[in-house]
């Protein structure tokens, strides 16, 4: 697992939880879900990084240069965001 997906789960899991008091989302995450619902929100969060991972026509409009490079270097931070980086 990669750190940007950990995050992204944590981010996910913390925004349905927001209506409690004392909002503590690190308690939350290590004091109160389970590893099995942790495990249900990285397996979100690396649903939504496939997903992304073909950029979009807007994406590959910014800044210039040849977009086929940019595709590529897109593919490339998400596999890695995903851990199939090799």
């Amino acid at each position: 697992m990669t750190d940007i997906i950990e995050r992204a789960a944590r981010a996910m899991a913390a925004e349905g939880v927001k209506f409690i008091e004392p909002w503590n989302k690190d308690n939350f995450w290590d004091g109160f879900l389970t590893e099995k619902q942790k495990e249900a929100f990285r397996a979100k969060a690396r649903a939504v990084l496939q997903a992304i991972r073909e950029p979009s026509k807007e994406m590959l409009e910014v800044g210039g240069g040849a977009k086929g490079l940019k595709t590529r270097l897109w593919h490339a931070m998400i596999d890695t965001a995903l851990g199939d980086h090799q």
